[in-house]
Formats: C-alpha cells, sequence, structure tokens
C-alpha cells in the first residue's frame, strides 16, 4: 500500500533529520577531541570523564534514546577508535569503531549511510543502522550512529490496512540482482514459514 511506504519512508526521513542535528552540533567536534585526547580505550562509557562537551554529547545521545523507542542504540566513535554509547555497555579491548561497516560506509560515502537489515546480537532484533559523518576542514574524524529496530518500526504501522486480508514485508535485497528476502513480515503465521 502506499501509504504504508510512504510512513514508513517518512519515519525513517525523521531519523536522518534527528541524527543531523545531533550531528551538525559545533560541540560535537569538541566531544571528539576531547575522547580522543583520553588516555587508554574508551569503548562505550565515557560517563567518568569530567569534560563538558563529552557530558553533553552523553545528554544528546541520551535524549534521542528517550525520545524515540526505535533507537536501540545511540552512539559516536571517532577515527582513532573511541566509542562512547547509549545505553551505557562495555566492549571488548579489540573493539575498533573505524573498522564497522556503519563508520566505514559513512566514512567513504561523506554523507549519511545506511547499512543493510542485519540481528544485532546484544538486542537480538533485526535493525538497520544510520550513520553520519562528523567532519572537521572537510576530514571525517567521527562517525554518529543510531541503530533502529525494524521490528518496533513494522509495528508501528500495523494499523494501516492493506486491501481486505492483505499483509506486508520489509524486504531488503539479496546479492542476487531482482531478488529479496523478507526481514519482516505483518502476518505472523506466514512469517513462521
Amino acid at each position: 500500500s502506499e501509504a504504508l511506504t510512504s510512513s514508513i519512508k517518512g519515519y525513517l526521513e525523521k531519523m536522518e533529520v534527528s541524527i543531523k542535528l545531533v550531528g551538525e552540533n559545533p560541540n560535537i567536534v569538541n566531544a571528539i577531541k576531547a575522547l580522543n585526547e583520553q588516555k587508554g580505550k574508551i569503548l562505550g562509557d565515557a560517563s567518568h570523564i569530567d569534560n563538558e562537551a563529552i557530558q553533553e554529547l552523553q545528554r544528546q545521545l541520551d535524549l534521542v534514546r528517550e525520545s524515540e523507542p526505535a533507537v536501540l542504540h545511540a552512539y559516536l566513535g571517532t577515527s582513532k577508535d573511541k566509542y562512547q554509547k547509549t545505553p551505557i555497555e562495555t566492549y571488548a579491548s579489540d573493539y575498533r569503531a573505524s573498522q564497522r561497516g556503519w563508520y566505514k560506509g559513512a566514512e567513504e560515502n561523506g554523507e549519511l549511510f545506511w547499512t543493510e537489515p542485519y540481528l544485532d546480537f546484544q538486542a537480538n532484533k533485526s535493525c538497520i543502522t544510520v550513520g553520519y559523518p562528523i567532519k572537521e576542514n572537510g576530514t571525517v574524524i567521527g562517525v554518529l550512529g543510531f541503530d533502529l529496530d525494524l521490528e518496533y518500526i513494522a509495528n508501528k504501522y500495523e494499523h494501516i490496512k492493506v486491501g481486505e486480508r492483505g499483509f506486508y514485508s520489509l524486504l531488503t535485497p539479496t546479492e542476487v540482482p531482482g531478488q529479496f528476502k523478507s526481514i519482516y513480515n505483518s502476518d505472523k503465521e506466514l512469517a513462521k514459514l
């Protein structure tokens, strides 16, 4: 249905606006610099650092998650592999944000980047990530990311009817041109097949 497609597209565009608003805050460059100046690894938890720019970034990430239930994680990775995230979680010492698909995609594109859908192992949910590069003098110094819960987004639009007894699926392309796989189906019985 056109209404469903339009609604989901509008919702994803709203997420693009949200990530740009956070990413274009002039304070974010100061937060990246402050994170990069910290000794040792910062892998998800920067709450102990006494720096106003870092604390403001944490407040902004927390606000995104509190105001938008589809956002499972909101985070910032820096070019020096410092990583600040909400909810606060700790990562293995070998975690390198700059090597992740969401970071590399946004860095290479130089603009907003959407990942393919994937299974988030921490939340055990199908997700998609929007990444936004943070630049200083034309160079990417960090990437902001939001992980979005696809099931939440799909359920948000369950009230939209598709014909008399229709259902809808969220699809993603496969490696075979012209073929798609279903990542969500509104018909719970059909989804089990």
